[in-house]
């Protein structure tokens, strides 16, 4: 029998006075059981005549454990401004890119690319979390985690060797999956 699931006659209405043939049943609810158990059920009676009357009756429990919490999910966001527009060619032309978790978890891993196209020089890059490092074109910046809600501002600087319009593309990316892509670049 099942641990506080044991009940008589006085626990169970019309158990007292059960008729032939008839039958009652009763459930029996447990809080914080881990493991598989067998639970074994017992029935005595008493006819109106002859000795009593026993039944044994056994059923295997199985406790399954709850399914694991989702992933965490975020929605990453990286917005890109530039200034001045229009710039003079040898000129400073500064991005900035603003980055922000909408959540619903904290990020982790978050890094940002600037993929700079060849008409412009790399001068510098910066940020207000993490690094940044360039390689040839590449600005990277290694965010870290971001709690949701939380942006970072990364600033490049270029001079542009020619004039005409310039293209680059911005890209965010976390360690935890994405609801939303649409948000994760800015050209």
């Amino acid at each position: 029998l099942a641990p506080g699931c044991g009940r008589t006659s006085a626990d169970i209405a019309g158990l007292a006075s059960l008729a032939p043939c008839a039958s009652v049943s009763y459930e029996c609810t447990l809080a914080n059981v881990t493991a598989d158990f067998t639970n074994s059920a017992t029935a005595t009676g008493t006819p109106p005549v002859g000795p009593d009357v026993t039944d044994t009756d056994t059923a295997g429990v199985t406790v399954t454990q709850p399914p694991p919490p989702p992933p965490p999910t975020i929605d990453l966001q990286i917005e890109k401004t530039d200034s001045p527009n229009p710039v003079n060619a040898g000129g400073t032309l500064t991005y900035t890119l603003t980055a922000r978790n909408n959540g619903p978890s904290t990020a982790t891993q978050v890094v940002i690319t600037d993929s700079l196209p060849a008409t412009v020089t790399y001068l510098s890059s910066s940020s207000t979390q993490g690094t940044c490092s360039n390689s040839g074109q590449l600005v990277t910046c290694a965010i870290g985690t971001m709690p949701v809600g939380g942006t970072a501002t990364v600033t490049i600087s270029v001079r542009p060797l020619q004039s005409g319009t310039i293209l680059n593309v911005a890209v965010i990316v976390g360690a935890e999956a994405e609801t939303n892509t649409a948000n994760n670049r800015d050209e």
